[in-house]
């Protein structure tokens, strides 16, 4: 799940772009580069100029023309929407790069004074563009959220009743406690011997664990070789490929009751013993219980339709130097 709380993880702590003061960003008016050549234009976005360095960081993570258009309509847009909210003063490359130079030149202050600094010593033109934009992006749909955006109970509500299948919880958490014996054998002709003598070691730790043993206190040994205890969690997130790859454990977990132990089964060339620890039944949810987790996605979805409609709407031109780009 895509949330903007975990967007915002991306902007590395204590380093959100210089703060408030970077966050207004001073227009370039004049729209040359710091040579006083204009710069290349790949394409128009409502008027606003794509420059050739800023699409080339964006066609080094796509390798395809159409895509680095779309994504940067997107950039653009938001942009431009964040200029009309007063989040930024200028959507363009060059106030980019002004800012970036600016950011870089006090960390290196900070570090002559020997001073700590969050994050890396030095950002590079892709890092800080990518962190720029999550954090804009951020911003943007928190003030979204207070003055735009309906989050109230109600409309939370009615977001839940219809969304109700992608917050079931679809299968069952179970938590097991495994012991496991490896099958110490290099050859075909000792692995007979080897089996039975992992067989036995497996049966003699699922023996303590049905006289109630906890499993601190197993006679699991030292060694890997002697068996190991530990514990996995069935979930869903991971039951699908349990089901298609570990059949057998799996399958062995799944009739177990909470405290019941497993015969000991074979599980990735290994010997095993399980024993569930604890059950939580799957399917549907209250709003109470996912409440936070609604609430979120909600914003997701409010904020991308917002965006979305106006990507929609964006007045797309496309220069000559497009056509240069496969």
């Amino acid at each position: 799940m895509r949330t903007r709380g975990a967007m915002l993880a991306v902007v590395i702590a204590g380093a959100v772009l210089v703060g408030a003061a970077a966050a207004l960003i001073p227009a370039v008016s004049s729209g040359q580069s710091k040579s006083g050549t204009a710069p290349e234009i790949v394409a128009y976005v409502n008027g606003e100029p794509i420059e050739r360095g800023e699409w080339q960081l964006v066609y080094r993570k796509y390798r395809n023309k159409e895509q680095t258009l779309d994504a940067l309509v997107r950039v653009k847009t938001i942009q431009q929407e964040a200029v009309r909210h007063g989040l930024l003063e200028s959507a363009a490359y060059s106030a980019f790069l002004d800012e970036l130079e600016r950011e870089n030149r006090r960390r290196q202050t900070a570090l002559d004074r020997g001073e700590w600094i969050a994050g890396p010593q030095r950002f590079s033109a892709v890092n800080y563009y990518d962190n720029r934009q999550a954090d804009l992006e951020n911003r943007l749909t928190e003030l979204m959220v207070r003055t735009r955006f309906d989050i109230s109970d109600h409309a939370l509500e009615n977001y839940f009743a219809d969304n109700m299948d992608r917050f079931a919880r679809k299968h069952d958490i179970i938590k097991l406690l495994k012991v496991t014996v490896p099958i110490q054998s290099d050859d075909l002709d000792g692995y007979g011997e080897a089996r039975q003598t992992a067989l036995d070691r497996a049966e003699a730790l699922r023996g303590q664990l049905l006289e109630g043993a906890e499993p601190q206190m197993l006679d699991a040994g030292r060694t890997e070789s002697a068996g190991t205890v530990q514990t996995e969690v069935i979930d869903e997130t991971n039951y699908r490929d349990l089901s298609k790859y570990r059949n057998d454990f799996y399958h062995a977990a799944l009739h177990l009751e909470p405290g019941e132990i497993s015969p000991v089964l074979e599980d990735q060339g290994m010997l095993v013993a399980i024993r569930s620890l604890s059950r939580e039944a799957g399917g549907y949810r209250t709003l109470e219980e996912v409440r936070e987790e609604v609430r979120q996605r909600y914003i997701d979805h409010l904020f991308d339709a917002h965006i979305g409609a106006l990507v929609h709407a964006a007045k797309i031109e496309r220069l000559p130097l497009y056509g240069d780009f496969q």
